[in-house]
């Protein structure tokens, strides 16, 4: 005779066997689950934080690029500059009777031709007052109410600086316009064929001894480091016109270059 109590102890065991095996498989799977979710939880978290960096890169690289924008390349313009070509032949003519060269400054004529300067004959005076009178009108200067101008032109982006001392010693430049530079060149905005211009009303001109000088204050990054910039000063005294021209090596830095003196001639009614 079978024991009932034994019987019902068996089956009850192989119950619960069966019952803990089940829970143990969906803790499994349960697990695996939570695995699966959580290691896709970093990889979109990690994709996310990379976009997130990316993203701020290329903010930061457009926040750059505004506030510091890359000089304009000006290809055609270089190979104008690139073909200028300076005489170096020296035309001696003997002072004019608005226009005397002083040795009593530092720089002596001889040491200004050393250094490129020199007199322009009558005909490149003239083809530069054709120059002088088309450009000077056109960038806002005076010439017409002039008894007395100084204009200096060259052809490309550096910034050179027309520096006139008066008898009395005032110095006209862009440190003091004294209301008589009317043109300052390639300062902020930059062009091809410059020109600088410091006039004197009539009736408004000091009597005395005038000192022009140029200026290189800097070297704009399209122009070539190896090149020269030659540069032409053209005078005008009462109707009477006097040229000169000289040039800077591009390398300059700050260089102050002495052109002439000359004396003021004052008319009778003036």
């Amino acid at each position: 005779m079978t024991d009932p109590i034994a019987e019902y102890t068996v089956r009850d065991y192989t119950a619960v066997d069966a019952q803990i095996a089940e829970v143990a498989e969906r803790e499994k799977i349960l697990t695996k689950n939570l695995q699966l979710g959580n290691y896709r939880n970093f990889i979109f978290l990690g994709g996310a934080g990379l976009l997130a960096v990316g993203l701020f890169l290329i903010l930061v690289a457009i926040a750059y690029r505004i506030a510091f924008p890359p000089e304009p390349k000006i290809i055609e313009t270089t190979k104008i500059i690139e073909k200028i070509v300076t005489p170096t032949i020296t035309i001696k003519t003997p002072p004019g009777s608005s226009v005397v060269e002083s040795q009593e400054t530092t720089d002596t004529p001889q040491n200004n031709v050393s250094q490129g300067i020199r007199r322009l004959t009558e005909d490149e005076t003239e083809m530069l007052s054709d120059q002088v009178n088309e450009q000077v009108p056109s960038r806002g200067g005076d010439l017409s109410s002039s008894a007395l101008s100084v204009s200096l032109l060259w052809q490309n982006f550096n910034d050179l600086d027309l520096i006139v001392t008066e008898p009395d010693g005032n110095k006209i430049s862009f440190k003091n316009k004294d209301g008589k530079l009317d043109i300052d060149a390639n300062v902020r905005t930059h062009v091809s064929d410059p020109v600088e211009n410091i006039n004197w009303k009539k009736g408004f001109v000091k009597s005395g001894q005038y000192k022009v000088e140029v200026g290189f204050f800097r070297r704009h990054p399209n122009v070539p480091l190896q090149n020269q910039t030659p540069f032409k000063i053209e005078i005008r005294n009462n109707g009477k016109t006097k040229g000169f021209s000289g040039l800077f090596p591009n390398n300059s830095k700050k260089h102050v270059r002495f052109i002439t003196n000359f004396e003021f001639e004052k008319l009778e009614n003036q």
